[in-house]
């Protein structure tokens, strides 16, 4: 009877074990763009993991951030055959809780603003080459139709500082993109790069209609908010988006 019991709660445990669930991914391309949706501060501060826009990370707190049980559901975003190729935002996003933003890596995927604006942006005494919420925007990034406002930026390093609100350096394709707030260089040494959009626009292609000048003293600026008529879906046309082994092309503002 005893050995009987044994087989029975074997029998009985086997199935449950069975029914543990496997991992689960969420479908973060909803819309099947081939763009990841970004809904939060922490996603947002996720894409450092994923550089290249392909939804391929399988870092711990990329798999966090979007809400994968596993790393390796990381890799399941909801992409198409091919990967995904960047990032979209679905809402407006507050960047208050990060006291000192760290800069994104050099992006080169497609970032999709869809009109929707990243606000309360602190980036202080940096010490990087390049600095802004990207650090740099790559040969093959595009960043399109998003707003930083309420941005307060500043660098500190000891030489040849490239510092801006959307990006210290841009080698890609900025389209439709405006910044409010201030950069600030502290440093005195030389060779420093400072800007508003960018510090450094080197080969890349950054077009908006008519860009408002800057009110500078010294060297902090202050950019003022863009006409409303910017954010029109229909009237603004976006960049293409790239391939995986294909740059951008420059679309005309």
């Amino acid at each position: 009877m005893l050995l009987a019991g044994v087989f029975l709660l074997l029998a009985l445990a086997l199935p449950l074990a069975a029914q543990s669930p496997p991992p689960t991914t969420t479908d973060y391309d909803d819309d099947d763009d081939g763009l990841i949706d970004i809904r939060t501060a922490a996603q947002l501060d996720a894409v450092r993991y994923d550089p290249n826009g392909n939804g391929d990370a399988t870092d711990s707190a990329y798999a966090a951030a979007f809400g994968q049980r596993d790393t390796a559901a990381a890799t399941r975003m909801g992409c198409p055959a091919g990967k995904c190729t960047g990032y979209e935002l679905r809402a407006d996003l507050s960047l208050s809780g990060y006291a000192n933003w760290t800069p994104l890596p050099r992006y080169t995927g497609f970032f999709e603003g869809n009109g929707h604006r990243i606000t309360n942006l602190t980036i202080a005494n940096n010490t990087a080459d390049d600095a802004g919420l990207f650090a740099a925007v790559g040969p093959l990034g595009t960043v399109a139709r998003v707003g930083v406002t309420g941005a307060s930026v500043s660098g500190n390093a000891a030489a040849s500082q490239e510092l801006g609100i959307l990006a210290g350096e841009n080698l890609g394709a900025i389209r439709f993109v405006y910044v409010t707030g201030t950069v600030t260089q502290n440093s005195s040494g030389d060779g420093h790069k400072t800007g508003g959009l960018v510090g450094h626009n080197l080969n890349g292609a950054a077009s908006a209609p008519s860009i408002p000048p800057p009110r500078s003293t010294g060297r902090a600026a202050a950019w003022p908010t863009p006409p409303a008529a910017w954010w029109g879906r229909t009237a603004m046309p976006l960049p293409p988006r790239r391939a995986s082994s294909t740059a951008p092309t420059p679309a005309a503002p």
